[in-house]
């Protein structure tokens, strides 16, 4: 007995038509421009002259002391200098964030403040802070009033000072996009909750720490995630401010000098060194994903 053919659904077909013509040119941009050229990234690692062993590339980045004692004497601790601004910057927007979800006096304004670097392209914001820091900017003109000194220093051209203006700058300009996500998160929490810690007489730090962070964590414990992806590749405007001189080059300026700079070029040793530093930061990741996962107590409102 012949079994009676299903017939196709016109309204299901076309409802999978119309989805997938949404997602054909993004899932096209996704394997073309992310997952061709991560897996081009990994085979030029291994990419080797002819007559030497799979692992060139990595002995040749371990072995010659003129490319392994910069990285890890100067690139690597540098990167992780702007790593710890970045740290410190969640720490502190979640702190912010706070004053602007309590509406203290004046929060409109501190609002506008933080969000106004996140418009404004970054190049300009360079431009007018390394005005402000010039010699002769206005920074330099109130340090002179305040010191009576007859020169005022070259801050960006000192290799004493050049990371800590580059960090101050990275803590002027890094509040807006943190802010807008804690305190998008914040602006969810229910009231009702809130007027209960008032009645119990909660104060604001056990308030801010035991009931709206345990309340937020997902938002918290997805930023904490992403800034740990960024431990080797957390870079400042190194380009715009210095172009790695007076001892600012990261890891991440370092790579791109070997793709686009100087030494242009090498692109199996920049793999090789990208690899590397993958192979340490994700194990990194993947511990810190895994406390996040248990300390997150499954608060639901």
């Amino acid at each position: 007995m012949e079994k009676p053919k299903k017939r196709i659904n016109k309204n299901v077909v076309s409802k999978y038509v119309f989805v997938l013509s949404f997602l054909i040119v993004p899932i096209i941009c996704f394997c073309v421009f992310y997952l061709a050229v991560n897996i081009n990234s990994i085979l030029l690692a291994f990419k080797v002259p002819a007559g030497e062993k799979w692992y060139y590339n990595f002995q040749y980045f371990l072995d010659v002391s003129s490319t392994v004692l910069p990285i890890f004497s100067s690139y690597l601790p540098n990167t992780l200098k702007f790593f710890a601004v970045e740290c410190v910057l969640l720490l502190v927007s979640f702190v912010f964030s706070y004053f602007i979800y309590k509406k203290i006096p004046g929060y409109r304004f501190f609002r506008v403040m933080f969000f106004l670097p996140s418009v404004i392209c970054a190049t300009v914001l360079v431009m007018l802070y390394k005005k402000m820091i010039a010699v002769d900017g206005i920074v330099m003109v109130i340090y002179k009033m305040l010191t009576h000194a007859e020169a005022a220093p070259e801050l960006l051209a000192n290799s004493s000072t050049a990371m800590t203006v580059i960090m101050t700058y990275m803590l002027w300009v890094g509040f807006g996009p943190k802010i807008l996500l804690i305190g998008g998160a914040m602006a969810r929490l229910p009231e009702d909750v809130m007027e209960y810690g008032k009645l119990e007489g909660v104060g604001p730090i056990r308030e801010l720490f035991t009931i709206i962070l345990p309340m937020i964590w997902p938002t918290m414990s997805t930023m904490i995630i992403m800034i740990m992806t960024g431990i080797f590749t957390a870079t400042g405007p190194i380009l715009l401010f210095t172009e790695g001189a007076y001892n600012t080059t990261t890891l991440s300026y370092y790579i791109w000098t070997m793709v686009y700079g100087a030494s242009s070029g090498s692109y199996p040793l920049a793999s090789a060194v990208g690899l590397f530093f993958t192979c340490i930061g994700l194990p990194i990741v993947l511990i810190v994903r895994y406390i996040c996962n248990r300390v997150d107590k499954g608060v639901s409102y």
